[in-house]
């Protein structure tokens, strides 16, 4: 037995197939403004990039995205709030590499920084910097190791990672 259908069926089936996706979710996202956990202090190198990119992702989502500072232990009180927080996609982390890859080995944490979190992307790659005086005769790390009489005495600075716990 062949079935026919008439016209106005076939459109009002085909109008259920088009609008059934937007009728079928309560609400949009983003229904309300995005949170995003910054794990260190205001004016920092991932402080100033996620500005950068809450700014244009909230223009194109027309929705306000606020970052939050929690700067602290290596990114560990960022962490441990976006773990506090409801998993509904509204609060958001970023940290640096260090705290889910060195940290972890160099202390406990109140959570697993492996299952308890969820990559989504990398947002920028930065690297670090040996920079000697000009003045200096030393051009090359080599040379700055090997030609200074006490290179355990040469100053420098660094950004802290954590430390070890016994």
């Amino acid at each position: 037995m062949q079935r026919t259908f008439s016209r106005r069926a076939v459109v009002c089936a085909a109008a259920a197939l088009v609008l059934l996706p937007k009728t079928a979710h309560a609400q949009d996202y983003p229904a309300r403004p995005i949170l995003i956990l910054c794990g260190q202090p205001p004016g920092s190198g991932p402080d100033t990039m996620i500005r950068l990119y809450a700014d244009v992702i909230g223009k194109s989502l027309g929705q306000r995205i606020v970052v939050d500072n929690r700067a602290g232990a290596g990114g560990i009180v960022a962490a441990n709030a976006l773990t506090q927080a409801q998993p509904d996609g509204y609060t958001l982390l970023v940290v640096l590499g260090g705290m889910h890859t060195i940290i972890p080995a160099l202390q406990n944490l109140p959570f697993d920084p492996i299952s308890d979190f969820e990559f989504i992307t990398l947002l920028y790659a930065s690297s670090g910097l040996l920079l000697v005086p000009a003045a200096r005769p030393s051009r090359s790390a080599n040379l700055l190791i090997t030609s200074d009489p006490n290179p355990a005495g040469l100053p420098m600075g660094r950004r802290a990672s954590g430390r070890r716990r016994t």
